[in-house]
């Protein structure tokens, strides 16, 4: 099976998703952060991640900001996947890893793993390798 990325597997009180603008930077997956200006989603260095972006639309996207089983996408480091682990954001790119790594250092967020990296597709069907985590309360 082919994960969905942005998408909560399971459903229930521990997901909020919401709908944000989103740049051109935009691919589902991927840890993202609130400019000041009309909320857009964005990700860089100089963002915190907030949440996950999900299914894009016409003027939109869904924004994750919590939920479980998300499959996110894996950063290209190729790194293993250990369930259960702590989970970090690579600040450059807003993809997923467990490396703490440095210079500049991986941003450690609120969630674990829950999968080892599998294959995953967006919703436009485009391949990347990623895993799921769960954030019950948010990155």
């Amino acid at each position: 099976m082919t994960a969905i990325l942005g998408t909560p597997y399971e459903r229930g009180n521990s997901d909020v998703i919401c709908s944000r603008a989103f740049g051109s930077d935009f691919a589902e997956g991927l840890a993202m952060g609130e400019t000041a200006v009309n909320g857009v989603m964005t990700m860089g260095i100089s963002a915190s991640p907030l949440e996950v972006s999900g299914r894009k639309g016409l003027v939109a996207a869904d924004a994750i900001k919590s939920g479980l089983f998300v499959y996110v996408q894996a950063s290209d480091g190729g790194e293993a996947i250990t369930p259960g682990g702590q989970v970090y954001v690579v600040a450059a790119t807003g993809k997923f890893t467990q490396v703490e790594g440095s210079s500049p250092a991986n941003i450690p967020v609120n969630a674990t793993a829950r999968t080892a990296i599998v294959d995953c597709i967006d919703s436009e069907g485009k391949s990347y390798k990623g895993f799921a985590i769960d954030f019950p309360n948010g990155l």
